[in-house]
């Protein structure tokens, strides 16, 4: 019985809860019902009293009547009277028993049989008489009543009338009363039930409007609305529960527009975002699905797919990361390579921090991805570049109006300029001034024109020395095809113009003697002989051999027969014109070429005598000789020389330069066989 109970219980609570509705209805009934039967109590109470206090007015009335009527009859003990009293009282409604007694309480007469032997004692319950002569309800039960009255003859007492009255109307009035009542009750409990469904259908129609847009919201659809149309606390709801959701929409909207702002902005910058919570979920922005080149459809990250995606060698060091950021520590940014589905291995940068929640407590992890690859292939290219960039070479940058913003260190080394002092500068600052304005225009249109322009210029140094350099000029675009920038790279040539000097020198001119070689005198020849020719004017060509040389060198050697060479060279170019050429063909064999004599033989021939003369006389001179040897002590060789000369004449070029030495070398070879330090002409012999 009890769970019953308790079930019953379980059940009016569920179905009380369940929808305001619901509550509202019972309420309503339960209190219309409460009232209701209140009312029907209170109208049952006071029908009931109304009845039953009838019902003691009609007993003592009857009782009085009966007692007015019996006086003389039981004065005059008429028995057969009082039965037909009695008999008359039976026809009362609701009179169960009535009887007389006089004051002996000896029954007269009553309804229920004569019994006049019988006297009232106080064993008779019920029928106990009153000590008073007075009109008194003995009792007064639910179901029946009992009055006495006293008999009374002019005011003496001579006996009593004792009736007992059942309620059987009054309870049948009653009974029919709630009958009737129960009936208003059904019909009252059906009215306000009716009307607390209409009152509760009004209440919580808007509420049930609302909590389907709140359901809807729920739901992601947080733009749907429905019409309240109401002026009460549900119409007020409606409004703040509206106006809370377009706040909702409005940051809801600008949270969309911050994501994809930043959606986009990771996508530009190639940084990715993600968030790890230790139940070992792992968020990815969709930008880190696009830096580890996998399609977030079928990719489900995970620290393990993570660690998939990594090269075998720095699996290990992500896992140590990893480990190093769910401890709390802060580690520096891992750099590691994944192997990409192209077969390309790409090089990322990873970055990551604990975050704490409630109570401090580690609540989940956040970092960011960047690709890295191109910045790493940039800085092997400027490892590269900066290698290069102090190389051997000097490097100078300007900008697009030719200003310095930089230079190297060979630069600095080339030029004696260091940087400080260069930036911000131009290259005017080089300048030697060797080169005029149309050479500038010239490079600067093969700038302009080809993007680049090389070949060597003459620049002066910071300490005011010109050097050469070779220069290469470049014109750095944009991709609008707009000047950003001038490279300039320089290599200081003097070393090398040096060199092809000295190889040019050595080339053309004895390399002792400093006086021209065989190739360049018989290219000075040719133009003395063109220049015979064009001005009509004699030229001579001397060979001239030295005597007694050999034993100067078998005696002192090669080093004192050098210095004997050096001095006769020195001799021979004293004796000449400055527009004459003195030149040695090796061993002691020198050669002089005369130009523009005179346009007649005789004297051409006369003024070649005297400078072949001049010659002869000086180096016989004597010699005297310093040798200096590292090591040996200085001493001084002297030394008697002579010289034999042999002169050939030429006009133009009717001989050849062939012909001409031949003939000279063998006018020389005459004078020699004519017992030496002798000048011989060619024509003279023939």
């Amino acid at each position: 019985m009890l769970s019953l109970f308790v079930n019953f219980l379980h059940y009016v609570r569920q179905a009380w809860g369940r929808t305001i509705r619901r509550q509202l209805v019972w309420s309503f009934s339960l209190a219309s019902l409460c009232i209701i039967l209140s009312s029907g109590y209170l109208l049952y109470s006071y029908q009931r009293h109304f009845l039953f206090a009838q019902d003691m007015q009609v007993s003592i009335d009857l009782v009085k009547m009966l007692a007015s009527s019996a006086g003389t009859k039981v004065l005059s003990e008429d028995i057969a009277s009082l039965d037909e009293l009695m008999e008359v009282a039976e026809e009362t409604r609701d009179l169960k028993s009535a009887i007389v007694t006089n004051l002996g309480r000896e029954i007269l007469a009553g309804t229920q049989g004569h019994h006049f032997a019988k006297y009232l004692d106080n064993s008779s319950g019920s029928r106990t008489l009153p000590s008073l002569p007075i009109t008194q309800v003995l009792q007064d039960e639910p179901s029946y009543i009992v009055v006495a009255a006293p008999i009374l003859v002019a005011k003496q007492h001579i006996g009593w009338i004792l009736i007992e009255m059942t309620r059987d109307t009054s309870i049948a009035n009653l009974r029919d009363f709630v009958i009737a009542e129960l009936g208003i009750v059904i019909v009252l409990i059906g009215i306000t039930t009716m009307v607390a469904n209409i009152l509760a259908r009004r209440l919580t129609d808007g509420l049930q409007r609302i909590v389907k847009v709140a359901a809807d919201a729920e739901g992601g659809k947080t733009f749907l609305r429905t019409d309240v149309n109401r002026s009460d606390e549900v119409g007020l709801l409606a409004r703040h529960i509206y106006r809370m959701l377009d706040t909702i929409n409005q940051e809801k909207s600008e949270l969309q527009e911050k994501e994809y702002f930043l959606s986009e902005s990771q996508r530009i910058a190639h940084i990715g975002s993600w968030r790890y919570e230790f139940s070992g979920k792992l968020l990815w922005s969709d930008e880190t699905y696009r830096i580890f080149c996998v399609d977030p459809r079928i990719f489900s990250p995970t620290v393990e797919s993570l660690i998939s995606l990594i090269c075998l060698d720095d699996k290990q060091a992500m896992q140590t990361w990893i480990r190093a950021c769910a401890s709390g520590n802060k580690p520096a940014p891992l750099e590691f390579r994944i192997n990409a589905p192209d077969g390309s291995v790409r090089t990322l940068s990873g970055y990551g921090e604990l975050q704490y929640g409630v109570g401090n407590e580690p609540s989940h992890m956040v970092g960011m991805v960047l690709d890295i690859t191109e910045r790493k292939h940039a800085e092997r290219e400027l490892r590269v570049a900066a290698i290069a960039f102090e190389s051997q070479e000097g490097i100078m940058i300007t900008d697009a109006n030719n200003v310095i913003i930089r230079v190297n260190k060979a630069f600095s080394k080339i030029t004696g300029y260091s940087e400080v002092e260069t930036i911000g500068q131009t290259p005017k600052i080089l300048s030697s001034g060797r080169h005029d304005s149309a050479f500038y225009a010239a490079m600067w249109q093969s700038i302009q024109q080809f993007g680049t322009w090389q070949g060597e210029i003459w620049n002066r140094r910071r300490n005011g020395e010109a050097y050469p350099e070779q220069l290469t000029i470049t014109r750095v675009s944009d991709a609008d095809g707009k000047t950003t920038n001038y490279v300039g790279t320089m290599d200081d040539i003097t070393y090398r113009k040096a060199t092809e000097d000295q190889i040019r020198y050595m080339a053309f001119f004895d390399a002792l003697t400093k006086l021209p070689n065989r190739r360049l005198f018989g290219d000075r020849l040719s133009q003395a002989m063109t220049t015979s020719k064009r001005e009509g004017r004699y030229g001579a060509l001397m060979f001239l051999d030295l005597d007694n040389f050999k034993p100067l060198n078998d005696r002192y050697g090669h080093k004192v027969g050098d210095l004997l060479l050096i001095e006769v060279a020195n001799r021979i170019g004293a004796c000449v014109r400055e527009s004459d050429t003195v030149g040695r063909f090796g061993g002691d064999e020198f050669v002089v070429v005369l130009a523009e004599l005179d346009e007649d033989q005789a004297r051409s021939k006369a003024q070649a005598n005297i400078v072949a003369e001049k010659i002869r006389a000086s180096l016989s001179l004597t010699y005297n000789l310093t040798n200096r040897q590292e090591g040996v002590a200085e001493y001084v060789v002297e030394h008697q020389c002579t010289s034999s000369i042999g002169v050939v004449m030429f006009m133009g070029q009717d001989v050849g330069i062939d012909d001409l030495f031949k003939r000279a070398d063998t006018a020389m070879y005459n004078a020699k066989a004519s017992g030496r330090n002798l000048i011989r002409f060619y024509d003279e012999l023939v």
